[in-house]
């Protein structure tokens, strides 16, 4: 083996045993997010495919029902993370067998017994790469769709990109090289050991990602029907399309007096359907209108402290806090990006 290869062995293996990590991590914390499960098995899933790939460049000697593995492995990533968009998003519930249908193709793949010269190198293999490309690019359609139409962001936007974008690289990777004959086989593995290691750093750090929150165990004798939680969610939104919370003064008691639910259903609502609080459900529309007159040429003549009073933060200070957490950037940032 040249040191070149003892490199690129080196940077591929850090990758999937990072990957091995982060996914343990995830799947053995005490108090996990309904989503969690979804996440760990992704990680897990993909440590699995790149091992598999690194393990059939550098290991002549790969047994063939390791390779079958690793392409199970594949065909569960795209599910996989179709599944924890989902239900970050509160679209599905869990613990409902149906949405388990999506792995049976990877099911089958584990036990298969499937040949390279019969199967893999006669379509098999590019059928498995279509369907994981579908998946991730349907998880990244369905994320923006209903985030869209929310008009405030649920969840943690730069991680629900980030990690899809990543997983999107990875199996574009995969695809180039087979597909198109643009790529190198090893240079999915090598962006996933960099895209890995970027997730686990912003993931660690934000470990409230991985763990559903404490605070919601006070909500656990609260029992709303699905029908209920719509019908209540609906009249929330229909309040916020009048902008009650351009005024600084709009609180939880405001909401609850408006749409005539009790704050504890409204908090319960919050907390479980949506998965913020209510201040962070409110910047989030203050940021979005915040957003517009930033971006409308008949506000050019406001200041940024003037826009951030008008859309109903109280100081600049806390506009700054809430645009950049939304937006991954401050308000006088987001301007120059868009009028440059």
């Amino acid at each position: 083996m040249s040191i070149s290869n003892e490199v690129l062995l080196l940077l591929c293996g850090i990758g999937a045993v990072q990957s091995y990590f982060l996914s343990i991590y995830i799947l053995t914390q005490r108090n996990p997010k309904n989503s969690g499960i979804f996440l760990g098995l992704l990680f897990l899933a993909l440590a699995l495919r790149v091992s598999k790939s690194v393990l059939w460049a550098f290991w002549d000697e790969t047994p063939l029902w390791l390779l079958n593995l690793g392409f199970a492995a594949h065909a569960a990533i795209g599910p996989f993370l179709l599944l924890y968009v989902l239900t970050e998003l509160k679209i599905i519930n869990p613990k409902r067998l149906i949405h388990y249908l999506h792995l049976v193709p990877a099911l089958i793949l584990v036990f298969g017994g499937f040949t390279l010269e019969e199967f893999w190198y006669r379509g098999g293999y590019g059928v498995l790469l279509y369907q994981s490309l579908t998946y991730v690019i349907l998880s990244i359609g369905f994320f923006f769709y209903i985030q869209g139409k929310r008009q405030t962001i649920s969840i943690d936007f730069t991680w629900i990109i980030t990690l899809s974008f990543g997983v999107f690289i990875l199996n574009f990777a995969y695809f180039s090289n087979y597909i198109l004959g643009l790529t190198s086989y090893m240079l999915g593995p090598l962006i996933y050991s960099v895209i890995i290691y970027g997730l686990s750093f912003y993931g660690l750090k934000q470990h409230r990602l991985f763990m559903a929150e404490q605070h919601k165990k006070k909500y656990k004798n609260i029992n709303l029907s699905k029908e209920d939680s719509d019908r209540y969610l609906s009249k929330v939104y229909a309040l916020m399309d009048a902008k009650p919370y351009l005024e600084n003064e709009f609180n939880l008691n405001t909401l609850s007096g408006s749409t005539k639910i009790p704050k504890h259903i409204l908090s319960h609502l919050f907390n479980e359907r949506l998965n913020q609080s209510f201040p962070d459900f409110i910047n989030g529309y203050r940021v979005n209108e915040a957003k517009i007159r930033l971006t409308d040429p008949g506000y050019e003549h406001q200041t940024i402290a003037s826009v951030a009073y008008d859309c109903g933060f109280n100081s600049l200070s806390s506009f700054n806090t809430a645009f950049k957490k939304f937006e991954s950037r401050t308000p006088s940032e987001f301007k120059l990006s868009v009028t440059a």
